[in-house]
């Protein structure tokens, strides 16, 4: 009702996103927890970790269904 339906690029390039922020996360935390073993103590916090991870996800996931329209939108103009 209130969102549509995405085509099987969009969900591909949702998963590829959710895997970059994924893997972000897994960067940060592994950073964070090297540095809190060193000094003692937390470089991030759980409120940037979490966000930085959320960002990464979105912003990578737009920048790939943007450039897809690109694409298409080159092939349709090249077409006509």
């Amino acid at each position: 009702m209130f969102f549509r339906k995405m085509n099987e690029q969009e969900k591909e390039n949702s998963r590829r996103g959710m895997v970059v922020g994924f893997m972000t996360y897994m960067l940060i935390t592994a950073v964070n927890y090297c540095y809190y073993i060193v000094t003692d103590n937390a470089l991030f916090s759980p409120a940037v970790v979490f966000l930085t991870g959320l960002v990464a996800s979105s912003v990578y996931q737009f920048i790939l269904n943007y450039t897809d329209e690109q694409i298409e939108e080159m092939r349709k103009n090249k077409d006509e």
